[in-house]
């Protein structure tokens, strides 16, 4: 199934016929489909090359669908023609390895490619400062590695969860896209009536409490002195207070709940819950993008 841009609010369905279209509806659609429209063959030919010339969105993440050692890894697109798309990964193989480290997802290391008395050449960006180095071959740039690919080998991933770019998080690449990222990621979990605040806009310091989300638009409604209006998700950042209850939904502590115990401008710090009852290890995180934790509780 695809869009036309000839055949505008319907969607192309490839099929035998329209009996085999009718039959693969799910049941919530037998009512809600519009006429059926067959294509002449003409048309079916320019659908063909109209598929071959799409061009992936740069600024975007993907995922690699065909490829001997990054299948399956979330990579950022930098650029994308026709037929070949520049992703940017995490490596998985540096000219320095050792065969222990062969394979394993590790930032480039321009210390560790000295030492191996390998040549580097930099790269610079457009506007002239360096942001890496081109080592045997290979283009590492933020510690990341450029990959050019097929472009039918790749796949769009709307919203990737946070430990899928977690190398990209740690480098300098795009970091106002990776926030964004992170924050949108994190609003799948909020919740009605979570307390939130206006970052952004003319009621920038104003808070509320959340009414509904819609994700698909990025916005939600915020009701505050009794007034609900709508707001862009972008404009918003989960506030936490102290003895809040929190689930920890990224990260190397993934999936461990604990409570606030303290609430800075940038961070908050989270006491885990240890098996035994006890929450002895207090553990950091940003909370002005709001990735790494989620309320579960009003308070403990």
């Amino acid at each position: 199934m695809t869009t036309l841009p000839w055949l505008p609010h319907r969607l192309y369905v490839e099929a035998s016929s329209p009996l085999e279209v009718q039959k693969n509806l799910p049941s919530s659609h037998h009512c809600a489909h519009k006429e059926i429209v067959r294509l002449p063959l003409q048309e079916g030919t320019s659908l063909t090359v109209f598929k071959s010339h799409q061009i992936l969105p740069c600024r975007s993440w993907v995922r690699i669908k065909k490829s001997s050692l990054y299948k399956g890894d979330v990579g950022y697109m930098e650029s994308s023609n026709e037929n070949t798309a520049v992703v940017i990964v995490a490596p998985r193989q540096r000219p320095y390895d050792i065969t222990e480290q062969l394979g394993q997802k590790m930032e480039f290391c321009v210390d560790l490619a000295r030492l191996a008395n390998l040549d580097l050449e930099p790269i610079l960006s457009s506007s002239g400062a360096e942001i890496g180095y081109i080592c045997s071959g290979q283009h590492f740039v933020h510690g990341l590695l450029r990959l050019s690919l097929p472009v039918q080998s790749l796949e769009l991933v709307e919203i990737p969860h946070p430990d899928d770019i977690k190398y990209h998080t740690n480098s300098s690449l795009d970091c106002s896209f990776i926030e964004q990222t992170f924050h949108i990621f994190s609003a799948q979990f909020w919740r009605e009536k979570d307390e939130v605040e206006i970052c952004e806009g003319d009621f920038t310091g104003m808070m509320g409490t959340l009414g509904d989300i819609d994700l698909a638009k990025r916005t939600a409604v915020i009701v505050c002195d009794d007034h609900a209006f709508d707001c862009s998700l972008r404009e918003l950042r989960r506030k936490f207070s102290l003895g809040n209850a929190v689930k920890i939904i990224a990260g190397p502590f993934g999936g461990d709940t604990g409570y606030v115990v303290a609430v800075r401008e940038d961070t908050i710090a989270v006491a885990i819950i240890q098996e035994n009852g006890t929450s002895d290890d207090v553990s950091y995180y940003k909370s002005l993008c709001s990735i790494l934790t989620n309320c579960i509780g009003r308070s403990i």
